[in-house]
């Protein structure tokens, strides 16, 4: 792995200005570090076998753990749905949860998709790409229900909230949301990575909005590479970096 380090800079997305949920966002860990925890220390008669089966040995895993970052729940929520015969009701059900929303018809026909209040925005100070999956090491939790919708773009480039989407597996049921993993930010890099929490501004929900809303105001054929371009050429890296540095959160680990 290069020496060089990438700080990453993340933070809850929140475009509520009159309440502060960031009380619910944990601070993401890493994959490699959480697996490590568990790993099996070989025995004498190990040693009669290949020592180097370990996987977290593999350099190719190791290397693509190390920069995998896990981004959990911390608030347990269910939902009730009904999408059959041209229905179109959800509910939570209880006292409390996340707060979900239907945006978007549905891309395929298994069922609905629901927006989850649980975004996560991350920008870099050099160009990085971030991958979103499902977590794909830990056991299945609510993706018995459904799968987040995946995504990557360069958080060095471009400014935007990864937004937590559920594409249910049934037009009907229920979905339950632990206090558990929801996805993985996977950093394709050599590169050391710093994480670093900052206050979600509205300066910065500001410049968000604007890199998001660039659909509607230039067209809906761009590509991400045109809006690369047109967020280098006005210094938004810039004006971004400087506004997240004024409001750094220093953590105590």
């Amino acid at each position: 792995m290069s020496k060089e380090v990438v700080n990453v800079y993340w933070s809850w997305y929140n475009e509520d200005e009159n309440n502060d949920w960031s009380f619910l966002a944990k601070t993401p860990e890493s994959l490699f570090s959480t697996l490590s925890e568990q790993r099996v220390k070989p025995e004498i008669s190990d040693f009669f076998l290949n020592s180097n089966t370990n996987f977290l040995s593999c350099p190719a895993i190791n290397s693509k753990f190390r920069n995998t970052y896990v981004f959990s729940n911390s608030l347990e929520t269910r939902y009730s749905y009904d999408f059959e015969d041209n229905k179109k009701e959800a509910s939570l059900v209880g006292n409390g949860g996340l707060n979900f929303a239907i945006k978007h018809t549905p891309s395929i026909k298994s069922g609905p998709l629901f927006e989850i209040s649980s975004a996560v925005i991350l920008f870099a100070d050099k160009p990085l790409n971030a991958t979103f999956t499902a977590p794909f090491f830990h056991p299945p939790g609510y993706t018995n229900y459904g799968s987040p919708i995946p995504g990557e773009f360069n958080i060095g480039k471009w400014f935007r909230p990864y937004i937590f989407e559920i594409q249910m597996w049934n037009k009907k049921g229920e979905f339950i949301l632990k206090e558990e993993p929801i996805f993985y930010v996977s950093f394709p890099s050599e590169e050391k990575i710093k994480m670093h929490r900052f206050n979600f501004s509205k300066t910065l929900l500001g410049y968000s909005k604007s890199s998001v809303g660039t659909t509607n105001l230039f067209g809906k054929n761009q590509t991400l590479l045109s809006r690369y371009d047109r967020f280098k050429s006005v210094g938004m890296r810039e004006k971004i970096l400087t506004e997240i540095n004024k409001n750094l959160v220093d953590e105590i680990l």
